[in-house]
């Protein structure tokens, strides 16, 4: 399907509920920018409420394993808890947010338990 990532995944959205139920996104170490346009992880289904661009950011940030849920800079809004995401959201397995009509749930591979960094030296 896509082209391996230029580092290892660190987690996924998985969209559980919406027009791309079903779909698996990889997040990279860093800074995820989500959207339909030209981004690091480009949603592969048609949700008309999603506007092309950066509609939303997960930064996996490598030095203190933690995840972060970004707001973009499309007209799109990420929702958690039926809040807008207007600032950064700390974000951990089973968490879910929404982009559109799509529902993800958050699923981490790294963490204070596994670290790719940890394992490649």
């Amino acid at each position: 399907h896509s082209e391996p990532m230029e580092d290892p995944p660190t987690g996924w959205p998985v969209a559980i509920d919406g027009p791309g139920k079903g779909t698996v996104l990889t997040l990279g170490i860093g800074m995820n920018g989500i959207g339909r346009g030209d981004v690091r992880v480009t949603i592969p289904f048609n949700d008309e409420f999603i506007s092309r661009g950066k509609s939303a950011a997960i930064a996996y940030d490598s030095l203190n394993y933690r995840f972060y849920l970004l707001p973009g800079d499309g007209k799109t809004l990420a929702y958690f808890d039926s809040k807008p995401v207007i600032e950064s959201k700390e974000i951990q397995t089973g968490d879910s947010f929404t982009l559109g009509k799509t529902v993800f749930r958050f699923v981490a591979l790294c963490g204070s338990t596994f670290s790719w960094e940890t394992t490649l030296d």
